[in-house]
């Protein structure tokens, strides 16, 4: 399915897409502005951050857990492989699944933070997002489809 280097970069994209949304947040904080569509943007971005930093800890702490880690587990817990589980497969459904709903949430953000300025920006701002995530999900549709078909 996917190696090393892919959790990598998987990570590192991440990792970036939630300093984007924690500046944005914080540079909303600053505003003294009370609208309603203020504090629902914060809480769209915050809840992108959340997930995009979830997605580089958990690939964090998979590259920080030592190659015998099995050794320290008890054993009466059972392996993955004994679950029918492969660990690199998980940990990469995983991490895609926090960066996806992350990656739909910074959009989300992003079509209402034009609503901030102005009407016509907003407009802007909405289909632009909308369009993002068209392209967004057919792109991730076709990657699925090409693992897919990569497996044995």
């Amino acid at each position: 399915m996917l190696d090393e280097e892919a959790l990598r970069q998987f990570s590192t994209l991440s990792s970036l897409l939630a300093g984007f949304a924690v500046m944005v947040t914080v540079g909303l904080l600053s505003l003294k502005d009370e609208r309603k569509i203020v504090s629902w943007v914060i809480g769209v971005m915050v809840l992108a951050s959340l997930l995009f930093l979830t997605s580089t800890s958990i690939a964090a702490m998979y590259f920080i857990v030592p190659s015998d880690w099995l050794s320290y587990m008890p054993s009466e817990v059972p392996s993955p492989e004994e679950m029918g589980v492969d660990f690199l497969e998980g940990i990469a459904v995983t991490l895609a699944a926090f960066t996806y709903i992350g990656t739909l949430a910074f959009s989300l953000g992003i079509a209402l933070l034009g609503w901030i300025r102005s009407k016509l920006v907003g407009w802007i701002s909405t289909i632009s997002a909308l369009l993002f995530v068209l392209i967004f999900n057919v792109i991730v549709a076709a990657a699925g489809l090409f693992i897919l078909s990569a497996r044995p």
